[in-house]
């Protein structure tokens, strides 16, 4: 099917297709209604109008259709600016500014809407169809087959004859007899014989229920026209009468004002729930910033206390592990702690806005009944919607106690992170206080007294020097080995500072091997012992570039050798009980201080006799200052 359509003073040739509601209204309207549509089309598309815009000559065109022609004119023409009204051929500005202008014909859309509509309700009524002979089995579903799709599927209409309570889901309906059927009922009660064969049956639709006359419950046979106010029911003439029945006495209204009472009641319901609705989203945005919110507050504490450990690593890191560790475990308890609750008030709070979304939708329905007599038959809901409507309202309060309780939760965790933060400094400090002193105010600086080892080229026990050395003399290797000195031993705090320098004499690479090590032992060690390689001394190392804390073999990194001179105090604490603290600092003549720290030795074996050793290799001389 193929029709002409006018765009920009042209004749198309387009197919038609009959699923457009030209084609539709053509099946179903005669008479005044091809005359009432011809009106309501489009002089472009020749369809009913679409979003019609009001042209400045006053006729109406389609949007899409007017920016059919502009797009048409930009093809044809450069002259953008101008097109021409498909009615009365009217010049008209084409801009951007024009269009956006345009009004739209809100009255001629709303007219084009109810024809579309009484067009479906005609044809709904017209159709109808005769049934073939029911057969015992699967007859009725054969019958489905030959019914016009236009029928409306989906409703709510139940069998009206079947037994018990729960009826089956209609699927005819009969106009002369004005009952709904299912199959079974309708083979039952319906058969096709005798006058009923002049029945017409069809699909059903919500329009017979909510049509429907409605009879008192008391009286079966009168129609149920009048409402009572104070049983909130509907009943009939024979109910109001005096000394007859029931409802005598009792306040009676019309249907209209009843309907209208009632509406009005579950409305104002309805706005509070809404009302409560809203507090409860802006409560439940709030709960949600206030997880964030203690989360990154527990984020905050968190990278405080690790930025702290950090700076402290270097003098206290097993300490402050078991400390940090003990605090973190303690903050993430309460996180956990306060994070469960808020979630399960979040929890309780959705639950409790589902409910009232369901209460809401309960009296939306209600409100939006259009048949009078259907919302006076739901008037007893109106009670129990009543009730549970207060029974929301008891526990929005519950909701919100809960709410505050959490933003007051929210102010004392903010107080005890930062506690926590400042506990966490108070038990550091307190726990490694003496780490923390001046050692250099609690020792006394010495020059250690060194006699000189045992030579290897002089037989075992022979050729020890009983003089010292001098002061002012340097510490050198023998040969191409490293060699280690013992000092005299320790008996009290003491302090003492060498210079690493190159060896003139023996220059090489000062990135490999061992270079040098200046630090304490609790035997003497041998001359071919490496300080801080074996479990009888410590010390700072330098070994492969880097400068090395060593005990018992197990290193440590704390630099790289910023390069030669370099200056290593060593300061030893003895007069703490069942430990002794090892303090250095590493120097660099170019850049002053490089790195201090500290260390505590439990080495009961230490505790009783201390050495200071020192091991240099053929690359680097040890000096001692001339004087202290």
């Amino acid at each position: 099917m193929y029709k002409f359509r006018w765009i920009q003073g042209y004749f198309h040739l387009e197919q038609c297709y009959p699923q457009r509601s030209k084609w539709w209204l053509m099946e179903t309207g005669k008479g005044v209604t091809s005359s009432m549509e011809d009106e309501l089309t489009c002089p472009v598309c020749l369809e009913l109008y679409a979003d019609p815009l009001i042209l400045p000559c006053s006729h109406s065109v389609c949007k899409q259709c007017l920016q059919d022609i502009i797009h048409s004119k930009k093809e044809k023409t450069d002259n953008e600016e101008k097109i021409d009204c498909p009615s009365c051929r009217k010049p008209l500005d084409a801009t951007k500014e024009a269009l956006a202008s345009l009004p739209r014909n809100l009255a001629l859309e709303n007219i084009v809407i109810r024809y579309t509509e009484e067009c479906s309700k005609r044809l709904a009524n017209k159709a109808s169809i005769d049934l073939p002979s029911p057969e015992p089995s699967g007859g009725s579903e054969e019958t489905e087959d030959v019914l016009p799709a236009d029928f409306p599927v989906e409703h709510r209409q139940k069998c009206e004859l079947c037994e018990g309570n729960t009826p089956s889901k209609a699927a005819w309906y009969c106009g002369q007899c004005s009952v709904a059927y299912c199959h079974p009922c309708l083979d039952k009660f319906h058969p096709k014989r005798g006058s009923l064969v002049r029945h017409k049956l069809r699909r059903p639709s919500d329009l017979e229920s909510s049509n429907k006359e409605v009879f008192c419950q008391d009286h079966e046979a009168e129609a149920a026209a009048i409402f009572c106010d104070q049983c909130q029911s509907l009943v009939c003439h024979l109910c109001v009468c005096d000394g007859v029945g029931k409802h005598a006495g009792h306040k009676i209204l019309d249907a209209t004002t009843a309907s209208g009472k009632i509406k009005e009641l579950v409305s104002g319901k309805r706005q509070g729930l809404e009302k409560q609705l809203v507090s409860h989203a802006e409560q439940q945005t709030k709960l949600e910033e206030l997880i964030n919110e203690i989360k990154s507050i527990h984020k905050e504490s968190e990278s405080h206390i690790e930025n702290q450990y950090k700076r402290l690593l270097a003098d206290l890191s097993i300490i402050l592990s078991q400390e940090r560790d003990a605090i973190l475990h303690s903050l993430a308890e309460e996180k956990n702690q306060c994070l469960r609750k808020l979630q399960h008030t979040m929890t309780e709070s959705k639950q409790h806005i589902k409910q009232m979304h369901m209460l809401s939708q309960s009296c939306q329905e209600l409100v939006e009944e259009k048949n009078v007599h259907a919302t006076l038959i739901n008037a007893s809901r109106v009670e129990q919607l009543n009730k549970e409507v207060e029974q929301c309202a008891n526990k929005t309060k519950e909701v919100n106690l809960q709410f505050e309780d959490c933003v007051k939760k929210k102010s004392s965790q903010v107080s005890d992170l930062y506690t926590g933060t400042r506990k966490f400094r108070h038990r550091a400090m307190a726990a490694v206080r003496l780490m923390l002193e001046e050692d250099e105010d609690q020792c006394k600086t010495i020059i250690p007294h060194i006699k000189s080892p045992t030579s290897p080229r002089s037989p075992q026990g022979q050729g020890r020097s009983e003089a010292p050395r001098v002061h002012n003399k340097y510490l050198i290797t023998w040969g191409f080995t490293s060699t280690s000195f013992t000092a005299e031993e320790l008996t009290a705090n003491s302090s003492w500072t060498v210079t690493i320098d190159k060896n003139s004499t023996h220059m090489g690479n000062l990135n490999t091997g061992y270079l040098f090590g200046v630090g304490i032992a609790s035997v003497p060690l041998n001359f071919k012992d490496l300080t801080g390689m074996n479990e009888k001394s410590l010390g700072i190392i330098c070994s492969g570039g880097d400068i090395i804390f060593a005990k018992n073999s197990k290193q440590e990194c704390l630099m790289q050798l910023p390069g030669l001179p370099v200056s290593v105090s060593v300061a030893v604490r003895m007069d703490q009980p069942n430990v002794m603290v090892f303090a250095y600092k590493i120097s660099c003549t170019h850049w002053g201080d490089v790195l201090t720290g500290k260390h505590v030795v439990t080495d009961v074996l230490m505790k009783k006799k201390t050495y200071p050793v020192f091991t240099v290799s053929q690359r680097v001389k040890l000096l001692f200052p001339t004087f202290v």
